[in-house]
């Protein structure tokens, strides 16, 4: 068995075993508080909601690792992040999900596969979710940074001494 026939073969299951992390992690009644402040969202949406979610995600990781093309997974880990940004998801909130369901792929992957398919196997699910917790990472960056959180602007307290191509490269101001 190859890596892309697990993945085909074993969705169902793989996304099952996400849900069922999500919900250990995630809600109170099953979580210790710490933990439950980190999944609040997904147990607000339920679980409809969020198997769908898991579901759309898998799939495009799953395309990406059988094409060997991360274009799909990319945009849609953007969407991902744009959408939760806008309904107040934490960055690490959304991570953890992405973490979840590699975990729970490399689980099946190191009991399905034979040891001389576990390396490719694994690094191809590794670059592929990487890449899109690299693209989430940084679309919620340049949300946060675009004025979506309130912030004082206290710049005028400050002098502000530096040069004038990095006051231009930074958007800083300089007072005299």
């Amino acid at each position: 068995m190859k890596i892309d026939d697990l993945l085909r073969d074993e969705k169902s299951g793989i996304v099952e075993d996400t849900w069922r992390a999500v919900e250990r992690l995630g809600f109170p009644e099953e979580a210790d508080g710490c933990a439950a402040a980190r999944l609040t969202h997904y147990e607000h949406d339920g679980e409809h909601v969020t198997r769908s979610r898991l579901e759309a995600l898998y799939d495009r990781m799953a395309d990406a690792v059988r094409t060997r093309d991360l274009t799909e997974l990319l945009s849609h880990t953007a969407s991902i992040a744009r959408q939760r940004f806008e309904a107040g998801f934490d960055l690490s909130e959304v991570q953890t999900i992405f973490f979840m369901l590699e975990q729970a792929i490399w689980r099946r992957v190191l009991h399905r596969l034979p040891p001389c398919e576990l390396a490719v196997a694994l690094g191809l699910v590794s670059t592929a979710l990487g890449h899109a917790r690299d693209a989430l990472g940084r679309e919620f960056v340049s949300l946060a940074t675009h004025g979506r959180a309130p912030s004082l602007d206290m710049s005028r307290l400050f002098r502000v001494s530096v040069p004038e191509t990095t006051a231009q490269c930074c958007s800083a101001r300089v007072v005299d």
